[in-house]
């Protein structure tokens, strides 16, 4: 599945299938009662085929009470094909009087899978850079060696000793971006008054600022009046605005969302006619700013302050999947596939070339509904609204359906491939549906994004 030989890109990074059928009569041969090491092979297995989950195993291998009494090994499932059902296979289940009971090695092979999802929870904080970037370099560490610890020899010094301490490393790491992440839809209003009532309390206070930052996937969800106090935090310290870029990223959420980028909304709902010219001025201030972080930050969360034109900006990198080597940018009108006809630097599609392409912007939704995306591309694209990746498609345009408030959301697609255009042509193709229409090319008269500076 290109998981283990792309040798340019972290293991931890590919497409997986869904499941893996897990043989215990080969995984554990020889372990004995080994518990540990029936923990650490769930793990192991999964990773090493590059898979997502553990399928038939326990219910499968439960012993039976044969027709001439005692218990025999075989099949309870119509479908499946191992064949060699024997007594050296280790069921993790036991016969109890009124069903299947647990047992100690069923809790070492759910701990085991535990460990395994939140080894995938971290490689997804890490791919779609839903954490800071202290904590994606924390994550990204923890995963390089963890390989380590879960293919190493049960009984050797090394499994023996460092294990646990390896487990506990996976397990901090794992809570701490959990804490980093944007609050949930469903996080309970008392709870989001809380945090509000503390980021106004210090705004400038970096645990505080986190906290800020938190709210912006849930703008929807705040009162005007939060809302209102929160700017009244940004404008409380002319000097200090630039430490408060997380409290202006909310404002700007709620400005696109909430009030469709129409300033005398944004005015009516925050209290002060002036609060776009302000928030705009910071913007604006960060856009321009020698610094490469506020920089960073007016092209993404701060962008939908600035002022907007139709089109996305494109984003040309060198190499498959690869988000280093910027060779041009763009302001498109549409999703198009790159050609010889955008004069991209570095590039000649009369021969084979390898390009990643990044578009962003807003995406403009008229009417509120459900919504569903496809992106058919030839190798591979991910498509996100808002915070959220809603699909990650290798030669493939499945759609994926989400429900969207009327108003600006931040839009982006990404793209790679590695083609010889002069044979088969370079194929990226976005698409939705939605309330009232089928499916058909999203308008570029619903795209907005900052001008660029100096670009074409």
């Amino acid at each position: 599945n290109g998981r283990h030989t792309d040798t340019k890109r972290p293991l931890y990074f590919g497409p997986r299938h869904d499941a893996t059928a897990f043989n215990p009569r080969t995984a554990f041969w020889g372990c004995g009662e080994n518990l540990p090491e029936v923990r650490r092979l769930v793990e192991a297995v999964i990773y090493q085929k590059g898979v997502d989950g553990v399928g038939e195993q326990g219910v499968d291998l439960f012993p039976l009470k044969t027709k001439v009494g005692g218990y025999g090994y075989s099949p309870t499932k119509p479908g499946t094909h191992w064949p060699n059902y024997d007594p050296y296979m280790r069921a993790i289940l036991y016969p109890g009087p009124d069903g299947p009971v647990a047992t100690e090695r069923f809790e070492m092979f759910r701990e085991g899978l535990q460990l395994m999802e939140l080894r995938m929870f971290l490689e997804r904080a890490v791919a779609e850079k839903k954490a800071s970037p202290e904590l994606r370099k924390r994550a990204a560490a923890v995963l390089a060696e963890r390989p380590r610890y879960s293919s190493g020899q049960p009984n050797s010094f090394f499994f023996r000793c460092f294990q646990s301490e390896a487990d506990a490393k996976l397990l901090d790491t794992a809570g701490a971006v959990f804490g980093d992440l944007p609050f949930a839809a469903s996080t309970p209003a008392s709870e989001l008054a809380a945090v509000v009532e503390r980021v106004t309390a210090n705004p400038t206070d970096a645990g505080n600022r986190k906290q800020a930052w938190r709210l912006r996937a849930v703008t929807g969800a705040l009162t005007p009046a939060q809302l209102a106090r929160l700017y009244a935090g940004v404008k409380t310290d002319p000097k200090a605005r630039f430490e408060l870029t997380e409290l202006v990223a909310v404002l700007g959420r709620a400005f696109g969302e909430r009030c469709g980028g129409d300033a005398a909304k944004l005015g009516q709902l925050l209290g002060d006619a002036e609060a776009l010219p302000f928030l705009r001025g910071y913007a604006q201030a960060a856009a321009e700013s020698t610094n490469a972080t506020l920089k960073a930050w007016a092209r993404t969360d701060g962008a939908i302050l600035l002022p907007l034109v139709n089109g996305l900006r494109a984003q040309y990198y060198r190499g498959i999947d690869q988000w280093e080597n910027l060779a041009a940018e763009r302001l498109v009108g549409m999703i198009e596939a790159p050609d010889q006809k955008l004069g991209l630097p570095g590039f000649n599609f009369a021969d084979r070339v390898h390009i990643s392409v990044r578009w962003t912007g807003f995406i403009e939704i008229k009417t509120p509904g459900k919504y569903t995306f496809h992106a058919l591309a030839k190798l591979g694209a991910r498509l996100w609204v808002g915070d959220t990746l809603l699909t990650e498609r290798y030669n493939s345009d499945d759609g994926v359906t989400t429900e969207l408030t009327s108003g600006l959301h931040p839009f982006k697609v990404e793209f790679w491939t590695a083609a010889e255009p002069a044979k088969s042509p370079i194929q990226i193709q976005v698409t939705w549906s939605g309330p009232g229409f089928g499916r058909q090319p999203i308008s570029a008269d619903l795209l907005r994004s900052p001008a660029l500076e100096g670009g074409k």
